[in-house]
């Protein structure tokens, strides 16, 4: 008697499949530890490169907290009194308005101050509009 097509069952078919699967978990069994170590390898690199920016960002926060402490106990303590150690004294001409004035350089007091360089060395001169004569001196 001849047997419908469905039960018709042949074992070639189910041989190559159980081969292919064989083939597959040997391949699987010899690459995938290298592949698993890898793959730690690289979780393990970005954890640390995570630990080292969160770390970094700490101690970064922690300095500019510690100035921003420092700044406002400095802030609170009293200033230190002002001590004027010039004296007033008058001016030996009077202001004269610059309309009314003779000479625009030194405003009519005969002398012009001379800064030399960038230091601090103030030199007082007869004016040069003014008193011509008294530079050559």
């Amino acid at each position: 008697m001849c047997k419908p097509s469905c039960c018709n069952q042949s074992s070639s078919g189910s041989t190559g499949a159980i081969a292919v699967i064989i083939i597959a978990l040997i391949i699987i069994g010899t690459i995938g530890p290298a592949v698993a170590a890898a793959a730690v390898h690289v979780i393990a690199e970005i954890l640390e490169a995570v630990a080292i920016g969160i770390g970094s960002g700490i101690i970064l926060a922690a300095a500019i907290w510690i100035a921003i402490a420092v700044q406002r106990a400095r802030s609170r303590r009293q200033p230190a009194p002002i001590r004027l150690t010039a004296r007033y004294e008058p001016a030996s001409a009077p202001l004269v308005p610059v309309n009314q004035q003779s000479c625009l350089t030194c405003g009519d007091r005969r002398q012009i101050v001379r800064v030399i360089g960038n230091s601090r060395a103030l030199v007082i001169r007869p004016c040069s509009d003014c008193q011509p004569s008294e530079l050559a001196r």
